[in-house]
């Protein structure tokens, strides 16, 4: 995954990592940090203008939800204004968005379970299975160490997830066809 922006505001080497990691043949995908206090459909706008229609390869959007300036906001404003950013996100896409977040931000400001049909990446870097936001029982990626990993090609730390599946259901989830094909030879 490789940042999209923050808000509005485009992440400067968002088009070169984008591209560098369909040249690279890796699945990939983007994220973008959503501000609970900037207009939903232009945020969503920005991120989806960045990635434009997803396909194989490419794994949904995430939105990353972990913003503290949400004081001003009741709970259901946020899921409100939240909901209207996924659709968005979603139809401008052509792919379901995941949702990042951790139960210690979700539960007390969104505090919905309806986004439950949503694929989870949960963050959690203490010891044991991470608590589950309201609305999910599972997740798709746990994000278990924040800035400790280092991977070739990357100049800083990176995150480190696990990914809740076997390389098929990745690859279901990035839109790549698993069926074995036969040729008939």
């Amino acid at each position: 995954y490789t940042r999209i922006g923050d808000g509005t505001s485009r992440d400067v080497r968002f088009a070169e990592n984008w591209a560098g990691m369909a040249g690279a043949g890796l699945i990939r995908g983007a994220y973008h940090f959503f501000r609970v206090n900037v207009d939903p459909d232009v945020q969503a706008a920005s991120a989806v203008s960045a990635v434009g229609r997803l396909g194989p390869g490419d794994l949904p959007v995430m939105a990353d939800l972990e913003d503290l300036s949400t004081p001003r906001y009741t709970k259901a404003q946020i899921a409100q204004r939240l909901q209207r950013y996924l659709d968005l996100i979603e139809q401008g896409t052509g792919k379901r968005p995941t949702i990042y977040t951790a139960q210690w931000w979700w539960d007390p400001h969104v505090g919905s379970a309806a986004f439950g049909r949503y694929p989870l990446v949960v963050a959690y870097y203490g010891a044991g299975c991470p608590p589950m936001p309201l609305g999910w029982s599972t997740m798709a990626f746990w994000q278990y160490r924040g800035d400790q990993g280092r991977m070739a090609g990357v100049s800083g730390p990176v995150d480190l997830d696990f990914f809740n599946g076997d390389l098929n259901a990745l690859k279901a989830l990035a839109g790549i066809s698993t069926q074995a094909v036969f040729d008939g030879t």
